[in-house]
């Protein structure tokens, strides 16, 4: 063990914060061990702060697959959450787990969302859980193929298998309180593949009906408002009819229509509440297939519904902006013409009848204005600059040159010039203090002179990335704040530069609708308050492909849901996420050399083959990087050590010999590969040592989310000690908050 003595302790360390040196008392082994807490949680692909599980995901045999769904859902909604089978269920939830490390989590749990086939032998055991533990009950039904007949029937109910080609049309109950579904909405025909489950109430014995009063004889549309069986449902429960506080009885959220003869039709409901009179668990049953966009739009309102707001955080206001790149680049024959930008300003005006203040945003190459061979298209730049206060505009740079293959002077020079061309054509592009980054390249990884750049010409306060943390999952992009700048996670909408006519779309006009009615452009509108969508100045062009999926957007949205929509500018979006997320505002330092998008938008003098010589190991906000900024300030390291000290966050730690590492967010630090634990298996003989810092989970200040605490002094002490440990091998030193050990690897 090395002794402390004070000619090691540089004095200039300990003044930094105006502390003295004094001896730290060092632990045995055994007192070491003692205080080690091994985590139980795998990381995930984006780590937030901890919290504990408000819903529990249980899944039967066959609905393992179905549950990823479910479970994307609630992570773009970032509702706590954990996922197991209904065996392990049981365990989890039953009085055998009392003294479990579950228990103490799970008395959080409000609701229980349950995906399996219709039978009672499955979520009858749960009941008696939810009465004990006061839980709320959501039930994905899966179908059963259509030829099977129904099941033994649940709490009064029957369930039969639907095919889809079946059912000419949906409503929505205009008698329920919804807060995300329009009540009374109604709509066509069902695109999708999978069997719908549809249920029908017992009335005596082992007879049921298939809900009374409902059978109708034409092929009209839906009865919007006169959902005929809606008082015989709230009849049917136990007791009086559903009453104002709603605890008896059913209640009908959606009905389907399901054609049973040339010209005879019947209503019967797929998605159902139970108001919890008979067994005391309220519950809502869900009928259609999982991946279908009703049963997402049904789940978010079944946990606001169940949970009274209090596990969404979002509410009803979803803010949009579409981004128009590559204003006058694009290749000839893919740019916008004089009868485009007419389109573009008509098509403007009428979606701004839908979302208040609409206005699209071009981000503009000035490098490349009234370049190319074709008149037209040049006639159409100069219509552009003659419209250009009825658009907003942002920063492309003046050639599209990726920031980060450009010297920090190139880059000054590319702005400046685009903002000349800017003032000298009469475009607002000051305004609303916002740019982004061609390809996004030095927005994440973070490339910092872009950002000082960006503050010192166009004074940017807002810009936007897909590639934060990664590009998929899509629903798991995040944003961040980063020197001054707030960085909000951009979404793409299938519209990239090469699709300018319908033909080159997969799957054709058809398809591209069905992305806005429902499909995957609806779902990241629902799912996520503030969406920045990526189009291209190709898709405004020839068949304009983007002038048919934002309206069409728009329009499915207001028809089906209650959200409401806004186009405030950048600046009102930032305010708006981070409020809504504060815990994004400090970003998630990940290894950009693990990934292959990120590699290709690194700085050329970036080496993702080596490793540093000295490597400070430490999860986020434990003070490594300011334990890297003391070690630098000693000369026996600058002296011995010559590759600069490299500070990396472990996000994972695995006794199986692996740690996954990623970078801080100094510039001056560079990434490090998934490296061995095993130090045998070590094979980059340019890392010579290792600090790792843990923090111990007794350190109540970082719980707290507070970086300051008794945590600075701790950390002075360490450094204080630091030419001691570089000096001897295997030693570990012990403070109230933090452990340090070096590892030496020759």
């Amino acid at each position: 063990m090395c002794p402390r003595q004070a000619t090691l302790a540089p004095p200039q360390l300990c003044s930094l914060m105006g502390l003295t040196s004094e001896k730290t008392t060092t632990k045995t082994n055994q007192e070491r061990n003692s205080r080690v807490v091994k985590s139980r949680e795998k990381s995930r692909h984006f780590s937030e702060k901890a919290q504990p599980p408000r819903v529990l995901l249980l899944y039967g045999t066959d609905g393992y697959r179905p549950s990823h769904e479910i479970k994307t859902f609630l992570e773009s909604h970032r509702i706590p959450h954990r996922t197991t089978s209904l065996v392990k269920g049981q365990l989890l939830l039953g009085e055998k787990t009392n003294s479990s490390s579950y228990s103490q989590h799970l008395g959080e749990i409000s609701i229980l969302i349950i995906v399996s086939h219709f039978q009672a032998s499955l979520v009858e055991p749960y009941l008696e859980l939810c009465r004990a533990r006061h839980l709320s009950l959501v039930w994905a039904v899966l179908p059963y193929p259509h030829s099977q007949t129904p099941k033994p029937h649940f709490s009064r109910l029957h369930a039969s298998s639907v095919a889809p080609d079946a059912i000419v049309g949906m409503t929505l109950s205009p008698r329920y309180p919804f807060f995300y579904g329009r009540p009374g909405a109604t709509g066509g025909g069902i695109p999708h593949g999978k069997n719908w489950t549809t249920f029908s109430l017992e009335t005596s014995g082992d007879s049921h009906v298939t809900n009374p009063g409902s059978h109708v004889t034409n092929s009209g549309p839906l009865p919007v408002g006169d959902l005929n069986a809606a008082n015989a449902w709230s009849n049917m429960g136990d007791g009086e009819p559903g009453t104002k506080n709603g605890t008896n009885g059913y209640r009908v959220l959606v009905e389907v229509r399901v054609k049973t003869g040339e010209t005879d039709f019947t209503d019967v409901p797929v998605v159902l509440e139970d108001m919890g009179g008979r067994d005391g668990v309220r519950k809502i049953v869900m009928g259609a297939p999982v991946r279908f966009w009703l049963s997402h739009l049904m789940l978010l309102e079944s946990v606001h519904q169940l949970s009274d707001g209090r596990l969404v955080r979002e509410g009803r206001e979803r803010m949009v902006m579409v981004d128009i790149d590559d204003i006058f680049l694009a290749p000839e024959g893919r740019r916008m013409r004089v009868d485009d930008v007419q389109a573009v300003l008509r098509a403007q005006a009428k979606l701004r009848q839908m979302v208040p203040g609409f206005t699209f945003n071009a981000g503009f190459v000035g490098g490349y204005y009234n370049s190319g061979a074709l008149m037209e298209e040049k006639l159409g730049n100069q219509e552009l600059v003659r419209n250009a206060e009825q658009l907003w505009w942002f920063d492309h740079t003046y050639k599209h040159h990726q920031p980060h293959s450009m010297s920090p002077r190139q880059l000054r020079t590319s702005m400046e010039l685009n903002r000349q061309f800017a003032k000298d054509h009469g475009i607002p592009a000051l305004v609303h203090h916002y740019a982004v980054s061609p390809h996004h390249s030095g927005v994440y990884p973070v490339h910092p002179p872009l950002y000082d750049s960006w503050r010192q010409i166009w004074n940017v306060s807002v810009t936007s990335t897909e590639e934060y943390p990664d590009l998929r999952p899509d629903h798991m992009r995040r944003g961040f704040k980063h020197r001054g700048i707030s960085v909000l996670p951009r979404q793409t909408c299938r519209l990239f530069t090469h699709t300018f006519l319908y033909s080159h779309f997969p799957g054709g006009r058809n398809q591209l609708v069905s992305l806005a009615a429902g499909g995957e452009v609806f779902l990241t509108l629902l799912r996520t308050p503030v969406s920045i969508f990526m189009t291209h100045t190709p898709n405004y062009c020839c068949d304009r492909l983007a002038l048919t999926l934002f309206p069409a957007l728009f329009k499915f949205t207001s028809r089906w849901t209650q959200l409401q929509l806004s186009y405030p500018g950048p600046l009102a979006m930032a305010d708006r996420y981070f409020s809504l997320y504060p815990e994004d505002t400090s970003p998630l330092w990940t290894s950009p050399c693990s990934n292959k998008r990120h590699r290709e938008i690194l700085p050329a003098w970036f080496n993702c083959s080596q490793l540093p010589q000295l490597l400070i190991l430490g999860p986020q906000k434990s003070g490594t990087t300011a334990l890297h900024t003391f070690l630098r300030s000693i000369k026996y390291i600058i002296a011995h050590y010559t590759i600069l000290l490299y500070v990396a966050h472990y996000a994972r730690t695995n006794a199986t010999h692996i740690w996954q590492v990623s970078v801080s967010s100094s510039p001056l630090l560079v990434v490090v590969h998934t490296i061995q634990h095993d130090r045998g298996k070590l094979q980059p003989t340019t890392l010579q040592s290792i600090i790792y810092v843990h923090l111990k989970p007794s350190t109540r200040c970082i719980q707290r989310s507070e970086r300051r605490c008794e945590l600075l002094q701790d950390l002075v002490d360490l450094c204080c000690m630091c030419e001691c440990v570089l000096r001897q091998s295997n030693t570990l030193y012990t403070t109230p908050s933090v452990s340090i050990v070096y590892i030496p690897l020759s």
